[in-house]
């Protein structure tokens, strides 16, 4: 990060850098001191100077937590493990699948989205997933992909993209066409950059002192000397500094706030080295700079105006300073530091107006304190006023200032606490006609929306409008709304039904309504479940197909039951595979990839090309084999093949076509709307569609906004939902819609007068309805 205050004035050159930063002085090793490990920092006399560590070579003696050899993630960066970097004003984050997302402020493009619009919450940066390693500089960035190709975007003025030019750009843009890259660090107006080789290059307006305040501004990366031992790079606003790989710290730049640490105030134009070895991590602040050695030691020096320097005491200091404890990494922000201590726990100290330290007692702290109680944390980012962390189980938090919604909650409101993001959780969710189910990763099962028919299995006829657990334990994988009650399938095979059950739906051999759920056919192990308007189907552990509910249109295909309104078996055949119930008929998929229907067909809804009262009979559909999904609406099928092309026949289906005048009765495969279909929900008034590159789309009755395009207007053609491209899955209701991202969170729209959508009003577009912090 760097950097919070903008500094007046342009600041002079330092390269001149070809003239080199001289010889390394000769380390004379000592013996490595006791390292006790510690819970909490506990006061200590400090040393007067960092001391001289011996080479890595040297035996050191265990900490609780192995002491990481390097800060910068990009040469050390573990395959699949996400990273995250914060700026002034916005975060990034690198996926463990190799994607780019961003947040908060944008005015100068620096989320690299192709826009200038703010975002508050995190977004997909373009479609590709080979990115290594990213930077935030002040407001612009800066990111390596894994060919080791650099980029950078965002504010140019000062040539800190090293793109050649000074216009600002929105999407990123490639620096030079060295494929060496493995680190790169943003500052306020200058950046630097590590080679493979070890090279240090820099680019930008380059901090210094030069004589009569010249400035020197580098459009393209610049070598600084000859060496090619450099190993770990950071940027201040207008100071940097750089680790060797002999354990060497060395700074340059403005020092007017002694953030140089060399013993006076000064600028200083090359690299110049400070005393002592075994320094492993550094982190640079706008005008304080923080680096620890591999004994755990944490030193801190310059600006001290808020007690960011985290020594006990105020004022700016010059040299280094320890810090008492036991350390893995330290952040430096704009008036605030963090730091884990080898115990896994978070500190922090400084300032805290906008609650960028994580505990809210008080506005400042002049020495470290522990953030929580947690003993997890693996690794934090520091912003000008925000913070990130991650936790050993891969989640994300943040804290602190969120003025342009970089701490990427979906709001622009401080967090003053540590508060986990975009990680809800949530593994499936069903919308019914005013009620919803979802189930948790965790395997439990939640319920909220209308409940006059005990369709919440709460054991209450009340409506909920936020999550609430049916009466029934079990580890859930599987949750279906029906009209007016629900079916759910745990990982034993027990299949359970509550609700509305005038017809017979809940299989239970009775009539009687239930507010709690009973088991189906007890004894019976089920392979999965889905509720129809007014009847369910399941399939059986040996692949028979099963039927209940309301028989009016046929829907049972003559299926028979000894017992009433209990599960009857759907002829003799062993091969099905998928199916679902609309609001009179039946679609299914067979093991060979086959489609069959039966049940009302008064609109063609059946697909076997007539239009009849009903089929009472499965009827295969033409001689297809590469049917992967069929989803039922009231009058209408939506299908989709293995190519990914969309068909449908029934009510409705008229738009599909060019001529766009007769619905389609017979499989019709989709002349405007385009391949590459990779999932379908459809229901009474409006279906939803997810593209295979993840986005969202929605089409037709739009008069509760539950197509989530933000208006009430109808669409006879797909509107896409947002501009995300981490869509997961959709289910859409009566008239309202419910949706999950990639990152488990769960997303609602539409009718809300039962609370199906969750807290709040009817909405026209997606929002944000629980994540983890909601229990």
């Amino acid at each position: 990060m760097k950097g919070q205050s903008i500094l007046c004035g342009m600041i002079a050159s330092l390269l001149f850098l070809g003239c080199g930063e001289g010889q390394p002085e000769p380390v004379a090793p000592l013996p490595p001191p006791s390292l006790p490990t510690q819970t909490r920092p506990t006061p200590r006399t400090p040393p007067e100077s960092p001391p001289n560590i011996p080479p890595a070579k040297t035996t050191i003696p265990k900490l609780a937590k192995k002491i990481p050899e390097t800060t910068n993630p990009s040469p050390k960066q573990k395959p699949g493990q996400a990273m995250a970097a914060a700026g002034r004003f916005h975060s990034l984050l690198i996926k463990s699948d190799g994607s780019l997302w961003g947040t908060g402020g944008n005015k100068h493009g620096q989320l690299g989205d192709g826009t200038l619009k703010n975002c508050d919450r995190f977004k997909k940066i373009g479609f590709d997933h080979d990115w290594r390693t990213v930077s935030a500089g002040d407001m612009h960035s800066l990111g390596i992909r894994k060919d080791g190709s650099l980029w950078g975007w965002g504010l140019n003025l000062a040539g800190q993209l090293g793109n050649g030019g000074t216009s600002t750009t929105s999407r990123p843009t490639r620096v030079g066409t060295a494929t060496n890259w493995v680190a790169a660090a943003g500052g306020l107006n200058h950046s630097l950059g590590l080679k493979r080789d070890g090279s240090l290059w820099t680019w930008g307006t380059l901090p210094g002192g030069g004589a009569g305040g010249v400035v020197a501004r580098h459009l393209y990366p610049i070598r600084v000397g000859s060496s090619r031992d450099w190993r770990i790079i950071a940027c201040g606003d207008q100071h940097s500094l750089a680790i060797k790989k002999d354990g060497s710290l060395w700074t340059w730049g403005n020092n007017f706030s002694g953030q140089l640490g060399l013993g006076h105030f000064g600028a200083v134009v090359t690299p110049t080295r400070l005393p002592g070895g075994g320094w492993i991590g550094i982190s640079a602040g706008p005008t304080h700079s923080l680096a620890w050695q591999r004994n755990g030691l944490l030193w801190a020096w310059g600006d001290n105006y808020h007690g960011q320097l985290g020594v006990g005491f105020k004022g700016s200091q010059n040299r280094p300073v320890n810090i008492p404890g036991i350390w893995i990494q330290a952040l430096a922000g704009a008036e605030h530091s963090l730091a884990l201590s080898n115990n896994g726990s978070l500190w922090a100290w400084g300032r805290n107006d906008d609650g960028q330290r994580g505990d809210p007692t008080l506005p400042m702290t002049i020495r470290p304190i522990q953030i929580g109680k947690m003993h997890n944390w693996r690794r934090v980012e520091i912003g000008a006023k925000h913070s990130l962390g991650w936790r050993t189980d891969g989640s994300l938090w943040a804290w602190g200032a969120n003025n342009s919604g970089q701490l990427g909650d979906g709001t622009a409101n401080k967090l003053l606490h540590p508060t986990r993001i975009g990680n809800a959780r949530w593994q499936t969710v069903s919308a019914g006609w005013h009620h919803s189910l979802g189930i948790r990763e965790d395997g439990t099962l939640w319920t909220w929306g209308r409940n006059n028919f005990g369709q919440l299995g709460d054991a209450t006829l009340a409506n909920q409008p936020s999550p609430v657990q049916p009466r029934t334990t079990g580890n859930w994988i599987e949750a279906s709304c029906g009209a007016n009650h629900s079916v759910a399938l745990n990982d034993k095979g027990t299949l359970v039904a509550w609700g509305h059950n005038q017809f017979g739906q809940l299989g239970d051999g009775t009539r009687v309504n239930r507010n709690y759920p009973v088991t189906i056919k007890p004894g019976q192990k089920w392979k999965t479940a889905r509720a129809g308007h007014n009847n369910c189907m399941a399939l059986a552990d040996k692949n028979t197909l099963w039927i209940w509910g309301i028989n009016l249109e046929g829907q049972f295909g003559q299926a028979s039951t000894p017992k009433p309104d209990t599960p009857a078996q759907l002829g003799i055949d062993n091969d099905w595979w998928k199916f679902e119930s609309g609001g009179g008929h039946c679609a299914a998929l067979k093991t060979d990839g086959s489609l069959w229907t039966w049940g009302g067909n008064q609109a063609g809804q059946c697909g076997d090309g007539s239009i009849s009262a009903r089929l009472l009979l499965p009827k295969r559909i033409g001689s297809d084999i590469d049917w992967i999904q069929a989803r039922t609406g009231t009058e209408n099928t939506w299908l989709l093949k293995r190519d990914g092309s969309l068909w449908a026949f029934g009510s409705g289906t008229r738009f599909i076509t060019r001529n766009g005048s007769v619905d389609a009765r017979v499989p019709t495969k989709s002349e405007k709307w385009g391949f590459n279909w990779k999932s379908i929900s459809a229901q009474s008034t409006h279906i939803g569609l997810i593209r295979d590159d993840d986005t969202l789309w929605m089409q037709g009755a739009n008069d509760q906004g539950q197509l989530g395009n933000g208006t009430t207007k109808s669409a006879n053609a797909p509107v896409q939902v947002g501009d995300g491209f981490d869509w997961k899955f959709v289910s859409v209701g009566h008239q309202h819609t419910l949706a999950l991202k990639d990152d488990g969170s769960l997303w609602a729209w539409g009718s809300n007068q039962f609370g199906q959508c969750g807290d709040g009003a009817q909405r026209a577009g997606p929002k944000l309805i629980w994540n983890s912090t909601k229990k």
